[in-house]
């Protein structure tokens, strides 16, 4: 019955003091990872949107300001590139290759170039 009592007691504290861990959100080493991937997928969107309209890739991403060429859709493809922003708060860089694109954020250091930037590559 003591073991009974004991067992409880320790759960009980477990919960209270080593539960506090357990249930608060882990922040990993790139906190900024959700706001990066929204920042990647809507730019990759409006580059594809972009590409499809116009039959090429953008050459910045300024181009991305301009309305659509299509008489249905006569919208920018992003408001402005200012809202383009990593999960750090700096712009993402945009590169034009010759079989696609990069998108490169300069991760939590803040430094181009780095072991810690996130980038994604499209066709």
């Amino acid at each position: 019955m003591r073991f009974k009592w004991i067992a409880i007691i320790a759960l009980i504290a477990l919960v209270i003091f080593g539960g506090y861990k357990l249930a608060r959100p882990v922040r990993s080493r790139c906190y900024g990872t959700p706001k990066y991937r929204a920042a990647f997928n809507a730019t990759t969107t409006a580059i594809e949107l972009y590409e499809m309209d116009t039959g090429t890739l953008p050459q910045s991403l300024d181009d991305l300001i301009t309305p659509s060429k299509d008489p249905r859709f006569p919208y920018a493809y992003i408001r402005d590139t200012n809202s383009i922003e990593d999960g750090w708060g700096h712009q993402i860089r945009y590169t034009r290759q010759t079989n696609g694109y990069e998108l490169r954020t300069s991760g939590p250091d803040h430094v181009f170039e780095t072991a810690d930037d996130i980038v994604k590559t499209g066709p």
